[in-house]
């Protein structure tokens, strides 16, 4: 299965000094974006530089901006990335009177002049995309319930035809498997891993660039919805652990093979009507009454009605719920929700186009008459009208596969989302709810809260849901307990390595002055 992956770069460190650096590539040439003092430029001159300067002897040549990206498509080419592009918004104008950044195109063995490109000027902040960074990732991925199983990890370093990652970049993933080794979804192992982000975990490691590059960095994009060093390491683990490194048949991929709402959701939802249940729609909850003496919920505020229940779920993404929370007192004197308000969310967009012919997709994972994107940290997008968000989301399917490119989109559907997912930033554990909570008939559920089944993603939101509704059930004494399926356990050798782990954690606890050092 071959994939096509288009990622926002964010800025990895705050350009202060005149060696940060942003690496965008991991092959044979390496993109490095950073801030230079170089002698021959004014200070004051916000500019752009095209090239390696080895020996900034020479003054600058002027040159236009079609010149510089025409030379930089030419650069690109050889290299593992497939095209760059700097968005409009890129372009806009940006204060940059105090620094001068550059954007250089090494390589091994021959290094060029600077050469100075004024009024193009790029957006140089940590919380807004550097530039859009359109890539073709070079892997296929077999269906590896077809494969021979190896023991974890080693199907995913065997398996994946990986034509630019040598045996000696795979094999770097070997050390990793000491951190995930450690990291068994504890609430100690969490608050251990949390406080870190994936790009440290991975250096510290001793992952090679080239793996974490082409392999982790992409899967955390799709997976956490944001770069490694926006990413909580303990989040990262879990999230490649139930994904990727725990049994090599994890990595498959299942699709539903029609649109979920008609096939699963729709069916369901009528299904449940049937038995009585009773859906509001367009009805969005405001706040919460609660019932002083008891300490208890009594109804859920929306709007100019309270609904009234004996029990209450919040299944609502993480950006409702802290809604939910400011317009209630009562919730923000309470601790474990006023934490909540610390954490953050991420605005996503979902495309889908249809095209007026058939498109070839080289490695194509199924055969599709639609195209669907996503584009992530999208608050950028989100003002544009949907013409607009389908154009930008055109031009990045042209320069992954070029067959998009005499293709008319004929019908397309566009979803905003602002704030729906939540942003695992490191540290962001120590805010996160249970699905239990101090108010004793109030439960929650979402793939954002803490649990301890080991899932992921919709799966985990599946299971908590069904964690809630045996909670209601207990609370109320009334009701059958829904079955929850356990998560495939741990290869015997990764149990055996735990277990040693556990041990050996445990003696280091009985060392004198153990708490004395940083943990």
């Amino acid at each position: 299965m071959g994939g096509c992956k288009v990622s926002q770069v964010g800025d990895d460190t705050a350009p202060t000094s005149a060696t940060s650096t942003l690496r965008l590539g991991a092959a044979e040439d390496d993109l490095v974006l950073g801030v230079a003092e170089v002698p021959h430029l004014d200070a004051a001159e916000g500019h752009l530089g095209l090239g390696m300067a080895e020996e900034p002897s020479e003054r600058p040549v002027e040159l236009t901006e079609e010149h510089v990206f025409t030379q930089m498509s030419k650069e690109l080419s050889h290299s593992q990335w497939n095209t760059l592009s700097v968005s409009q918004e890129a372009k806009a104008k940006v204060d940059l009177l105090h620094q001068n950044l550059y954007l250089c195109w090494r390589t091994r063995e021959r290094h060029r002049h600077f050469q100075r490109l004024p009024l193009l000027q790029l957006c140089l902040s940590r919380l807004q995309p550097l530039m859009t960074i359109t890539m073709l990732m070079r892997v296929e991925f077999p269906i590896f319930h077809d494969q021979p199983r190896l023991p974890a990890p080693f199907g995913m370093l065997a398996y994946p035809e990986f034509p630019s990652l040598p045996l000696i970049d795979r094999l770097t993933l070997v050390p990793v498997m000491t951190a995930v080794i450690d990291f068994d979804n504890t609430d100690t192992a969490w608050k251990k891993y949390d406080s870190m982000s994936a790009r440290e975990l991975f250096k510290m490691s001793g992952c090679s660039q080239k793996l974490y590059k082409e392999v982790f960095e992409p899967a955390i994009q799709a997976a956490l919805f944001a770069p490694g060093e926006q990413c909580s390491a303990a989040a990262t683990l879990g999230m490649l652990y139930y994904y990727m490194l725990s049994h090599q048949e994890n990595s498959d991929l299942l699709l539903c093979r029609g649109e979920v709402e008609d096939i699963i959701f729709s069916p369901w939802l009528k299904s449940l009507e049937l038995k009585g249940l009773t859906f509001l729609g367009s009805t969005v909850p405001t706040s919460l009454a609660i019932n002083k003496d008891t300490a208890c919920v009594s109804g859920i505020v929306c709007g100019e009605e309270v609904h009234e229940a004996d029990a209450f779920v919040l299944a609502s993404g993480l950006s409702p719920l802290q809604c939910i929370i400011k317009n209630s007192p009562f919730l923000q004197s309470q601790q474990e929700f006023a934490n909540l308000l610390h954490l953050s969310t991420i605005d996503v967009i979902s495309i889908k186009l249809w095209y007026d012919k058939k498109i070839t997709i080289p490695k194509a994972a199924n055969v599709c008459s639609v195209v669907e994107t996503e584009f992530y940290n999208a608050s950028h997008l989100l003002p544009l009208n949907d013409e607009q968000i389908v154009s930008e989301a055109s031009s990045h399917l042209i320069k992954c596969i070029q067959d998009f490119e005499g293709a008319t989109v004929i019908q397309q559907m566009v979803r905003r989302s602002p704030k729906s997912t939540m942003h695992f930033l490191p540290g962001s554990y120590k805010y996160t709810l249970r699905g239990s909570t101090t108010l004793p008939n109030l439960f929650v559920a979402g793939d954002w809260i803490v649990n301890r089944h080991g899932s992921f993603s919709k799966e985990k939101a599946y299971v908590t849901g069904l964690e809630a509704a045996n909670r209601v059930v207990d609370y109320l004494g009334d009701g059958d307990f829904a079955k929850i399926i356990a998560v495939e356990g741990d290869e015997p050798h990764i149990e055996t390595a735990r277990s040693i782990n556990r041990s050996v954690n445990e003696l280091k606890t009985q060392i004198p002055f153990s708490e004395f050092f940083l943990q």
